[in-house]
């Protein structure tokens, strides 16, 4: 069938227009459906939309077709008419409409996307919102932060947790909250408890740390804020009543004003007083130094003389062995003892361990020297340290593989004191500092008349035992040396004598021998080092048989309780078994125990008194006679008439009929003193019974 031509179709209607085709038309718009905001675009705007000028940021979106959920579909009847009949003919045509839905790729950041109403580009915006576990976060923070601000020993840093804790709590709600709690997290973690009271504005200021004349007065309070504060801390630990406290003060003091601005800082401490910080520091010399303020590998310092001893052993600590390189002729005319070393460039660890001994010895001069003409002079090889006075050679020592620091160290400490070094304040540290551990000490009075002969003897011997014992001399009519008297329990009556200490384990040696001369000291010192030599003890060991004989042996352990016993009388010889004289007494001595063997009242006894320690004022010489009477008071008598059995008799006699009557005015006191006493005790017990 042919179409219908233009004016046919024009003699006709359309189907649409009022005729049911019996077909659901297309649905609606709801009346509450609201209209988009923004009309839709025409086409000439949906075909030139303008560029972008940021980058889309969102992955390609891929278009999905879906079915549609109703049934659209749109019934369209055509009418077809031809020139023969008119018939109408129904066809239903079905058009279904692809909707395409992009699926939009939102992130954290900004993107540029379609919107799926009005299908314009558009860039989105991210807004973060804090959820619970900020907000707990944040609130946990500030109530640790205000617990912390009100410990007044917590550090400034983890007293800021409660500020940052409350501004995160503040914040939270534009977004800012995790961030701050990761500060609060990290404030936390890098806080530590300080040993001071932080300041507190207005309230807990700490004032700074004292000073004296550019030193720091140091306490257990405020050690460690210095220790933080300066890089190299040098610290004397003091006792204020030591000889070397006010020396050592006046170097530290001299040295300070040298190093005024540098970043080495000189303390000190009264270790009377900060003993829990001597402790705790486990400060075992009196001049320590603190580095990087590490207290547990501290550096300990010599002793020093002057200002001049601390800066040089700083400036050879922080230098090298280049710097001992020096011409030694700046020394010929000097007193002091110079040290030269003269080593082969190829042995290295010679030249390190030289000046490593020169760091150790600030108060000595040490030099390196590589001068032909001077081996020339001394006739010496490499590898050899001289020690010169005047240009004049003291010692030479040869260096070999086993050589250490502490060989060295000795050989010059040794040869750097006299052959016999007198003991006084300014010879006491450096004689107890020696390497050298084995001491002989000579006691004897400069001013007596023998002293110029044991003296010799003594400096003869020092000679050929050099290096092994250290020779010292003590002057007993000195008073300041009464303390080392009464540590060696020697009396000025007993001098000349000679005591051999071992300063490691402190046990003392007595020489045993009335003549002082070269070949007996030598004798007594060979046979220490060959540890043959017989220990001087506080008591020789009690015999079973001291009672049972006419003549008491006492020894140090029973002599008190026997002497001092107030029933009976005892006389005492104190001897020395070394010596002629004591022994020449030893029969006087038993033929007056025999006179009074039948009276039990009287005591006839004898002791060594080189074996044991006697407590008691005795200034005369040995052989000594001592009576000790029957009575209450300790009182001593020294015999000092003719040694005879006739005269001491007489003595004994007279001094128990003296005692006999001080006996009885003692009973008497004794009585009176009794009686008072119960006395007391009865008032005591009658107020008690008042009182209840």
């Amino acid at each position: 069938m042919e179409p219908p031509s233009y004016d046919e179709a024009c003699l006709h209607p359309p189907a649409l227009r009022g005729v049911s085709m019996g077909v659901t038309p297309p649905p609606t718009y709801p009346v509450t459906l609201s209209s988009p905001a923004t009309p839709p675009p025409t086409y000439g705007e949906a075909v030139t939309m303008p560029t972008d000028p940021y980058p889309v940021l969102a992955p390609p979106m891929m278009p999905v077709t879906t079915p549609p959920q109703r049934d659209p579909n749109i019934v369209h009847q055509s009418t077809h008419i031809s020139a023969s009949d008119s018939r109408t003919v129904g066809q239903t045509v079905v058009a279904v409409p692809s909707q395409t839905i992009h699926s939009l790729a939102l992130g954290e950041h900004p993107t540029v996307t379609q919107c799926p109403y009005c299908h314009h580009n558009i860039t989105t915006q991210v807004q973060h919102i804090a959820g619970r576990a900020a907000w707990c976060t944040c609130f946990i923070f500030c109530l640790m932060g205000e617990f912390y601000n009100e410990q007044p020993e917590v550090n400034m840093r983890i007293r800021l947790l409660a500020a940052v804790g409350r501004a995160a709590v503040g914040l939270a709600a534009v977004g800012l909250a995790a961030a701050l709690c990761a500060a609060c997290l990290c404030v936390c973690a890098g806080a530590t408890r300080a040993d001071d009271k932080p300041p507190i504005p207005g309230k807990d200021i700490k004032p700074p740390i004292p000073e004296k004349d550019g030193v720091l007065q140091l306490k257990k309070s405020n050690f460690n804020r210095a220790l933080r504060k300066h890089k190299a801390l040098l610290v004397h630990f003091y006792a204020p009543l030591s000889g070397d406290a006010q020396r050592v003060s006046d170097a530290f003091q001299g040295a300070a004003a040298e190093l005024r601005g540098s970043e080495v800082m000189f303390g000190v401490v009264d270790a009377t007083q900060e003993k829990e910080l001597l402790k705790e520091l486990n400060a075992t010399t009196p001049v320590t130094l603190f580095l990087n303020g590490d207290k547990k590998t501290p550096v300990h310092c010599p002793i020093p003389k002057n200002a001049a001893s601390i800066l040089t052993w700083l400036k050879r600590r922080a230098g090298s062995a280049a710097d001992l390189i020096n011409d030694i002729g700046q020394w010929d005319d000097s007193e002091e003892m110079l040290v030269v070393g003269f080593f082969k460039d190829t042995h290295q660890d010679y030249i390190q361990m030289f000046h490593s001994a020169a760091v150790d010895l600030p108060d000595t001069p040490f030099s390196l020297s590589h001068d032909d003409d001077l081996i020339k002079k001394y006739d010496i090889a490499h590898d050899v340290i001289l020690l010169l006075r005047k240009s004049k050679l003291v010692q030479s020592y040869k260096v070999k593989g086993q050589t250490s620091k502490e060989d060295l160290l000795k050989f010059i400490s040794v040869y750097h004191m006299d052959l016999v070094t007198e003991y006084d304040g300014q010879t006491a540290s450096q004689i107890l500092m020696s390497p050298v551990m084995s001491h002989a000490v000579l006691f004897a009075n400069k001013s007596s008349d023998d002293f110029k002969s044991v003296y010799t003897a003594f400096h003869t011997a020092a000679r050929d035992l050099r290096m092994k014992i250290l020779f010292v001399l003590v002057d007993v009519d000195e008073t300041r040396n009464g303390r080392l008297l009464e540590y060696f329990r020697v009396r000025e009556a007993d001098a000349p004598v000679i005591r051999l200490v071992n300063l490691t384990d402190q046990v003392t040696y007595h020489l045993p021998s009335d003549s002082l001369d070269a070949d007996a000291v030598k004798t007594f010192c060979r046979k220490y080092l060959d540890g043959k030599a017989e220990p001087k003890l506080s008591s020789e060991p009690l015999p079973e048989d001291w009672d049972q004989r006419p003549v008491k042996q006492l020894v140090g352990t029973n002599m008190e309780k026997v002497a001092f016993n107030p029933n009976k009388t005892v006389f005492v010889l104190f001897y020395l078994p070394y010596s002629k004289e004591s022994r020449g007494l030893f029969p006087l001595w038993e033929e007056l125990a025999s006179a009074y063997q039948d009276r039990e009242e009287v005591v006839i006894a004898r002791i060594d008194a080189s074996a044991n320690d006697i407590d008691l004022m005795m200034q005369d010489r040995y052989p000594s006679l001592r009576l000790f009477p029957a009575l209450y008071s300790e009182r001593v008598v020294l015999y000092t008439g003719k040694r005879n059995v006739k005269d001491m008799m007489k003595f004994v006699e007279k001094e128990m009929k003296k005692a006999k009557k001080d006996r009885v005015k003692e009973e008497e006191d004794r009585r009176k003193y009794i009686e008072a006493m119960k006395e007391e005790e009865e008032k005591m017990k009658n107020n008690t019974k008042d009182e209840l």
